[in-house]
Order: structure tokens, then C-alpha cells, then sequence
């Protein structure tokens, strides 16, 4: 059985690989597929294609520096603006980036919420899954690859499954002392028509593992956000597409900390796509009381 390794505090928190898989597409190519009921391509990511395209970094091992933000309002966009905010986090230099590994089976960033303000992100997702959860103790972003996980039952209750608990175990989130808690699963939106995520099946046992090792975490309070990118935007840094961040503050509103969560690509509740400067509402967001 494949243990994952867990390095803990502001490091980086990722499982490696001990038999890989083979017969994945050539590295840099994203396999693209057309469903005739489809009025969008539909794009796949795995380790060789989407590994490319997402941030490659060696493993971190040291403390991440969380620069501190000159507003004390929760950084967010303005109305209409969520591209260019999303392009000026990138470009600012004080983003702590989740880093990607393609050796690595799965790949997440865990950050305390503590004395300075941060931006957090987490880019090149045109197909794979991201588990978000914040709380009063701190947010985790974490990146699951679509191929062959997501396609494959036995590799997905190995590498997905069985790495988000042997993590959960181990991060401290809890729904009894931390009510602010909050949880989302950004997820591939199925795009030929049957409105709704692409793997309803796989999420609904995320959803499973997630309620067992979250004490009193329900199935309602876990959000799933459906969303479309393709790997062209995914990997831009100018747009928000494909791309997730988290903004923390802890003097945000009366002295108080809290945080937001922000996401491109997102869908409208008949299916098609919302534009960014459609998307003027955090996916979360919470703020407590400080002790």
C-alpha cells in the first residue's frame, strides 16, 4: 500500500507516486475530445498534458514568507474586475503559488491563518479537482489530477480518496471549535448538456471521505463548483480562468480576521458560462470574532 509522506506547517503538503502509472498521453499534449451534443471542446488534464501547463517547482520545505497586504479590508476585486485582480495577484511577486510536482500523485499547500495577511493560488485547472477547505485555523488548496484518478475506480480510491484522509487526519480542521469552516470541491462541469460536474460519482465519495474525517462537517455544508477552462486560459496569467484564490486578513472587518475565496470559470444555473466580470461574489467567504 502507498503511504504518503506529509510535511506539515506552512510547507508543502504532497504524495508521491510509488508506481506510476504509464500509458498517458505524450508530455505537453492536452487530450481534447468532442461529444456531438457539446457546444465546447472538452479538454482532459493528467500528469504529462496538464503537468506542463501547471506551475512545475521542487518541493518546499521551509516556511513560505506571507507578505503582508496594505488594506485592511479582505483583498478582493472590484465589480467587474476579476481578471484583472487575478492577473495583478499573479503578477505581484507576493502570491504563494501551490507548486506543482508531475511526479507527484497529488499536490496541496496548507497556510495558517496567523498575523499577516495573504494571497493564495492555485492555477493550470482545465479539468482536474481541487479540494478547498478553510476555517479559523488556516486554508488548504489541494490539486487532483483528472487522468487517469478520476477514470480509473481503483486509482481513484488509492490516490484520491486515501490521500485527502491520510492528510485530513493529520490538518486539525474541525466543525465543533472552528464554525467558520467552509469546503468546496472545483470540479470539471460535465459540457455536453446534462448540467451538471463530470464526476458526480467521484465527488459524492469526496464528499464521504470528507464528512468522516472532518468531525461534525455535514454533506450541506461542502459546496461542489462546477467549472469549464481550457488549458490556453488555464495557464494564463492575465485572466482568472482555471485559477483559484484564497485571501486572508487577519484585521478585516471591526478588528476581526476572515477570508475570501475567489474562482474563474464558473457556470451559470442553466449551464453555460459566466463571464468574469459576471463573477462579483467570493465562492467563500467568513469572518470570527479574534480571541
Amino acid at each position: 500500500m502507498h503511504f504518503p509522506t506529509l510535511a506539515t506547517g506552512l510547507s508543502l503538503l504532497a504524495l508521491v507516486s510509488a508506481n506510476p502509472v504509464s500509458k498517458l498521453p505524450a508530455r505537453g499534449s492536452a487530450a481534447r475530445g468532442l461529444n456531438l451534443r457539446q457546444d465546447e471542446p472538452e479538454y482532459f488534464c493528467d500528469e504529462e498534458g496538464c503537468g506542463d501547463a501547471c506551475p512545475t517547482t521542487k518541493r518546499l520545505t521551509k516556511k513560505f514568507p506571507a507578505p503582508a497586504l496594505a488594506r485592511r479590508d479582505i483583498d478582493a476585486p472590484e465589480e467587474g474586475e476579476l481578471d484583472s485582480w487575478f492577473a495583478d495577484k499573479w503578477g505581484s511577486g507576493d502570491l504563494i503559488e501551490v507548486p506543482f510536482d508531475v511526479e507527484d500523485d497529488y499536490n496541496e499547500w496548507f497556510q495558517l491563518f496567523e498575523d499577516d495577511s495573504f494571497a493564495m493560488g492555485l492555477k493550470g485547472l482545465y479539468g482536474c479537482t481541487s479540494v478547498i477547505i478553510a476555517s479559523e485555523r488556516g486554508a488548504l488548496l489541494s490539486h487532483f489530477w483528472e487522468r487517469p484518478w478520476f477514470q480509473d475506480e481503483g486509482l481513484f480510491n488509492e490516490k484520491v480518496i486515501q490521500s485527502l484522509e491520510d492528510n485530513l487526519e493529520t490538518l486539525g480542521f474541525r466543525k465543533d471549535d472552528q464554525p467558520s469552516l467552509q469546503v468546496a470541491i472545483y470540479t470539471k462541469f460535465d459540457t455536453s448538456g446534462s448540467n451538471s460536474i463530470k464526476y458526480p460519482d467521484q465527488v459524492s465519495k469526496i464528499h464521504e471521505a470528507l464528512t468522516a474525517n472532518i468531525p461534525l462537517l455535514s454533506d450541506e455544508d461542502i459546496q461542489d463548483i462546477g467549472y469549464y477552462a481550457n488549458p490556453t486560459d488555464s495557464e494564463s496569467n492575465d485572466v482568472a480562468a482555471g485559477k483559484v484564490i484564497i485571501t486572508y486578513d487577519p484585521e478585516a472587518e471591526d478588528g476581526n480576521p476572515g477570508f475570501n475565496v475567489w474562482a474563474g470559470s464558473l457556470r451559470r444555473d442553466d449551464g453555460s458560462g459566466m463571464p468574469a466580470e459576471e463573477i462579483n461574489s467570493p465562492i467563500l467567504s467568513a469572518t470570527w470574532e479574534s480571541d
